[in-house]
């Protein structure tokens, strides 16, 4: 078993990829709201370490999740896939599944409180996900209705991340700037999610597509929207906190340079263009990277 879920990490869940991912958006919302209420030095408290962990935990439990919701498609469409295609079984990985959560059921009771309740909350809605709300026959043929049901689940995780940056401090509880940095947190996974499924001319398949939709074009202002807002969300916050200037700049030289891409694909939505997906995700690590290394120099631990 031990074998075939290295299988499964290395083709579905490579770990040095999702797991620094983890890290850096964990501790960007994390520190950032600490930046917010506290806004003297950053704590970094067991509830940090819970969270973190949880985090990871909740991006693995929806990647196994996945696996299980649409193994019809996957099969159709994706057959090479290790479960698929026999190296690894559906029982490792739904004993992976149990494992983990059980794990950070178990954390999180411990940590109690508030914490506790909006992880609760957070795994409710995961688990709506999966049952697709009960209408799975009405909401899996319809892309748009899929997002709208399942895109506030990054709410959910933002609240759970939330939760544990203000655990022991002062605040008692979410002001408007908080409540603007759950909200903006969620566009880099906005625009995750439509520049993964968008395909140039003659690229699509039976699998349902924004571009199928919409058009290459069209469809590519989707995540392009969402990384400027998010941009522009995190000049709000910024300006919140009072950061220095050339942050500022750094974010207006990275949107310059994700509207340069995304314009080239969409005067041209040829194949060898089709690098949407990658070009956000090195976006988003980059900007959270970027914040987290500011806070982390500018307000140090206390």
């Amino acid at each position: 078993m031990i074998g075939r879920l290295f299988i499964y990490f290395k083709e579905m869940f490579p770990l040095q990829i999702h797991l620094p991912f983890a890290l850096v958006m964990y501790f960007s919302l994390f520190f950032m709201t600490q930046a917010l209420s506290v806004k003297d030095e950053l704590h970094v408290n067991r509830a940090a370490i819970v969270g973190c962990f949880t985090f990871f935990g909740v991006m693995l439990l929806m990647r196994i999740l996945d696996e299980f919701k649409d193994v019809e498609t996957d099969r159709q469409l994706f057959p090479d896939r290790p479960l698929l295609r026999g190296a690894v079984k559906y029982s490792d990985i739904r004993s992976l599944g149990i494992f983990v959560f059980t794990i950070i059921s178990i954390l999180n009771l411990m940590i109690g409180g508030w914490i506790f309740l909006f992880y609760i909350l957070m795994m409710i809605y995961t688990w709506l996900c999966f049952k697709w709300f009960f209408i799975e026959e009405v909401s899996r043929p319809n892309l748009i209705l899929t997002f709208i049901t399942h895109q506030p689940l990054t709410l959910f995780v933002n609240a759970y991340v939330v939760a544990t940056a203000i655990a022991g401090t002062p605040l008692t509880g979410l002001h408007t700037q908080i409540s603007l940095a759950v909200l903006a947190y969620s566009l880099p996974i906005f625009a995750w999610e439509t520049s993964r499924k968008i395909r140039a001319k003659g690229g699509e398949t039976e699998y349902v597509t924004y571009s199928k939709l919409f058009g290459p074009r069209k469809a590519s202002l989707l995540p392009l929207s969402g990384l400027l807002m998010y941009l522009v969300s995190l000049g709000i916050l910024a300006y919140f906190c009072k950061f220095n200037h050339w942050f500022y700049w750094v974010l207006i030289f990275i949107g310059l340079g994700v509207i340069i891409i995304y314009s080239s694909f969409i005067l041209k939505p040829e194949r060898k263009r089709v690098i949407l997906k990658p070009v956000t995700e090195v976006t988003i690590l980059a900007i959270n990277l970027v914040l987290l290394i500011y806070l982390v120099s500018n307000m140090g631990f206390g």
